[in-house]
C-alpha cells in the first residue's frame, strides 16, 4: 500500500463501515496462474494488515469456494457461443 494512500469507506460491515484504502497489487499468484495489476483493497485492523482480492478482479471469473475440502478455483468464463437462426 502507497504510503499516503487515502483512506475511505469500503464498505460496510456487520460492526459498521470498513475503513481502508484502494491500491492496485502489480502481481497476484495463484498456483501456475499469474494476474498482473489486480484492484486490491487494504483494510485497517489491529489483526492483520492483508490485501483483499475483490469483485473488481473476481467479477472476470467462474469462482467455486469448497469450504469441506479448503481450496477455491478460478474458471476463466467460457467463449461466447454464437448462433444463427437459418430461416
Amino acid at each position: 500500500m502507497p504510503p499516503k494512500a487515502a483512506r475511505k469507506i469500503l464498505g460496510m460491515g456487520l460492526n459498521g463501515f470498513i475503513m481502508g484504502s484502494n491500491s492496485v497489487a502489480q502481481f497476484l499468484h495463484l498456483a501456475e496462474y499469474t494476474a498482473t495489476n489486480v484492484p486490491v483493497a487494504t483494510t485497517y485492523s489491529p489483526f492483520h494488515n492483508y490485501a483483499s482480492v475483490g469483485m473488481g478482479f473476481l467479477k472476470n471469473y467462474s469462482v467455486i469456494i469448497n469450504y469441506v475440502r479448503g481450496y477455491i478455483g478460478l474458471r476463466p468464463p467460457e467463449e461466447e457461443v454464437v448462433t444463427k437462426e437459418i430461416l
